[in-house]
């Protein structure tokens, strides 16, 4: 079985969407949801009722201390061998289970990130190069590619990755993982309130021995926080800025904690 862990905040129209995608369209692999609520003020109660009641769908209200510690709540309650953790601000388009555990079943595997799109079908980077003040700016200069409407870029990028690749890190937007791996690892750190926490499992788990890859049989559309509300919004930078600050004190050197100060200065 695969346990899908979804974190909803704010998010109830979308992540009914998306759980609907879900049971729509897998059918060829056993799997559970388990939604963690971390906007307690939504009931989601109702969401059980738009789905089958032969699907298995569990929802955990919570206080909102972080997106780290919500998906840790929700692996604990998991009951699968499997855990896929996605975001509610995405749409499951085809049917990839059971073909994904086969190509990893005997393959000793970190963490695997899934293939996603933008809305309109382009490719979206949700890997990379490990982290480091010059692969960020490599990174974040890919992401630009699209605003930018640089789309044959892109492309190439996108056929550079159509099949089965090792990558340094993955992001949580659609990460798959054994259970029993993701708890060697004491599953994600809990001092990452938001962003890094992916790239931090990701770096701890090749510490271990294991290898991370990017899986491009998927086919799951995010909107990329397009439609994230204001008040969230209006954290977000600061919630990166905390979490940056702490992943490079954690993992890197003196000289590239100093980089990346400047960097932020230099921005700002």
């Amino acid at each position: 079985m695969v346990s899908f862990i979804i974190v909803n905040y704010k998010q109830k129209k979308l992540l009914k969407e998306c759980i609907c995608s879900a049971f729509s369209n897998f059918r060829s692999y056993p799997f559970e949801i388990i939604i963690v609520n971390n906007s307690t003020e939504e009931d989601l109660l109702e969401l059980k009722s738009s789905v089958d009641s032969n699907f298995n769908l569990r929802i955990i209200n919570n206080e909102n201390t972080g997106y780290s510690k919500a998906n840790n709540l929700g692996a604990e309650k998991a009951k699968g061998k499997y855990i896929l953790f996605l975001n509610p601000d995405t749409l499951i388009e085809n049917d990839f289970l059971k073909q994904l555990v086969n190509h990893f079943e005997n393959i000793k595997f970190g963490a695997i990130g899934l293939k996603v799109m933008y809305p309109d079908g382009t490719f979206q980077v949700s890997f990379g190069k490990e982290i480091s003040v010059l692969n960020e700016y490599r990174n974040k200069k890919i992401e630009r590619l699209y605003s930018q409407g640089k789309l044959r870029k892109i492309y190439k990028l996108e056929k550079k990755y159509k099949t089965v690749r090792k990558v340094d890190w993955v992001s949580g937007v659609a990460l798959f993982i054994r259970k029993k791996v993701f708890e060697e690892v004491n599953g994600f750190d809990e001092n990452y309130f938001l962003y890094y926490e992916d790239a931090d499992l990701c770096k701890r788990l090749k510490n271990k021995g294991y290898e991370n890859y990017f899986y491009p049989f998927s086919k799951i559309v995010h909107y990329k926080g397009e439609i994230t509300n204001k008040e969230f919004f209006n954290n977000v930078y600061n919630r990166f800025k905390e979490s940056q600050s702490f992943y490079y004190k954690k993992h890197k050197s003196f000289l590239q904690r100093l980089l990346v100060k400047l960097h932020r200065k230099i921005k700002n």
